[in-house]
This record gives structure tokens, C-alpha cells and sequence, in this order.
């Protein structure tokens, strides 16, 4: 055999060869199954704040509530009460209302008027004037103000006038007038002796209480206000 001629026989050989092995390989297997899952990874860094959005469109109108109760009716310059029911008003004789009367003192002739300062006056309803909010009514009409009572026998010590209202003019022995400050509490005591400034005298006394107030502690508030008003002045129910 030359050698050409083995070196053919050996190519076929291989090549038979190749081509019985091309020739065994079998088909694509199935997938096989998932692998566990693995670890979680670090978390990303944050992101930027967004920019706000914008504003939306103004919503639609919504219904009419309902209505409210009805307040109370307006007053007539101060002249009525307040409180439920008629009121009433101080009229003069021309038929007007005289403003700031803030009530009527137990006497029948005079009413109770505040100024522009909230001091509260006596008012004459005879002669239209202002003064003393407090002799002549109630309690005052048994212990004056010139009255000054002692917790001693001898009218020595603290002189004490029969409590009255915070702001209620008050009248003085020179002819002005003071009033009672807020904050001034009043002293519950058995008088001994009573001395009357109007030149009574000193006067023992017994078994008698007084509520007082030390009327050196009174802040003088100078003459009462002149009121334009045309007396006698009456009253009526308001309008």
C-alpha cells in the first residue's frame, strides 16, 4: 500500500468517525429547577424631593346654611334692662330718651346713670341733675353717709362709712365725691360707737353690726356731669 493511499484511508476513517459521533448526540434535556433566591442587596440612596405640585382648581360653591337664630333686638342707648321681657326707657319731658340710665335705685325719684368714665350717679328725675348714687336708698336711708362707725367705744381707731357698691358716686364731707375702688373689700364688725359728721357727736353703741369700708381708700372722681335733659324726667316702656 503506498503511502497516499493510507494517508486516504486514515481521512475516511476519521471522517467516518466524526460523523458517528455527530451522529449520537441527543436531544435538549428540560429546564431544571429555580435555585433558591438569594440575599436581598443594599438599599439604593433616596432619591430627590419632588418639587410641589400645583395648586388645584377652587372646588364648586356648597349650599346655603341654615338659618340662624334670630339675636336680640336692639337696644334704646342704654336706658333698658337687660334680660327677656318689655323694657323700659327714661324719657324726658320733650319725649327723649335719656341715654346710660342703667337701672332705677330703690328711690322712686331717682335712676342710676353711668358716665363716659363708669362712674354711676344718682339721677334726679325732678330736676335732671346728677349726685349721690347712694343716700336716700335702701340701707342708706338709716345709715347716711356722714355716718363713720368704730369697732371701739370711744369712735377712736379706723372710721369705717356703711359699705357701698364699687363706683357708686359717694359723697364727701367738703361737698366732692369718690368712689369705692374695685378691688376694696368691705369688713364685717360689732360697732362700738358711731360719730356723725354733721356734728351728731360720738355716740356709743352695742349689739350692732356693720359691713364697712375705709373711705380714706375712696378715689376722688370731681363733680358729676351736666346732662341735657328737659325734667321732670319719666319713665315708659321702651319702644
Amino acid at each position: 500500500m503506498s503511502l497516499g493511499h493510507a494517508a486516504s484511508r486514515g481521512l475516511i476513517v476519521v471522517s467516518l468517525a466524526l460523523g458517528g459521533l455527530s451522529a449520537c448526540t441527543g436531544p435538549t434535556g428540560p429546564i431544571g429547577p429555580a435555585g433558591p433566591t438569594g440575599a436581598q442587596g443594599l438599599s439604593g440612596p433616596t432619591g430627590p424631593t419632588a418639587s410641589p405640585g400645583s395648586t388645584g382648581p377652587t372646588g364648586p360653591t356648597g349650599p346655603q346654611g341654615a338659618t340662624g337664630v334670630a339675636g336680640a333686638s336692639p337696644g334704646d342707648g342704654g336706658s333698658s334692662p337687660g334680660g327677656s321681657g318689655t323694657g323700659y326707657a327714661l324719657v324726658d319731658a320733650t319725649g327723649t330718651v335719656v341715654p346710660r340710665v342703667i337701672g332705677m335705685s330703690n328711690n322712686p325719684w331717682a335712676q342710676l346713670y353711668v358716665d363716659d368714665a363708669g362712674v354711676i350717679w344718682g339721677l334726679d328725675t325732678d330736676t335732671g341733675k346728677l349726685g349721690s348714687a347712694i343716700d336716700h336708698q335702701g340701707p342708706q336711708d338709716l345709715f347716711p353717709s356722714t355716718w363713720r362707725y368704730y369697732p371701739t367705744p370711744d369712735c377712736s381707731g379706723t372710721a369705717y362709712a356703711w359699705s357701698v357698691p364699687p363706683r357708686w358716686a359717694y359723697p364727701l364731707p367738703d361737698g366732692g365725691f369718690a368712689v369705692r375702688p374695685d378691688n376694696l373689700g368691705a369688713l364685717v364688725f360689732s360697732a362700738g360707737s358711731v360719730n356723725g359728721l354733721a356734728g351728731e357727736g360720738c355716740t356709743g353703741i352695742s349689739d350692732f353690726v356693720v359691713k364697712g369700708v375705709d373711705p380714706t381708700q375712696f378715689v376722688p372722681v370731681g363733680a358729676p356731669p351736666s346732662l341735657a335733659v328737659t325734667p321732670p324726667l319719666h319713665m315708659q316702656l321702651a319702644r
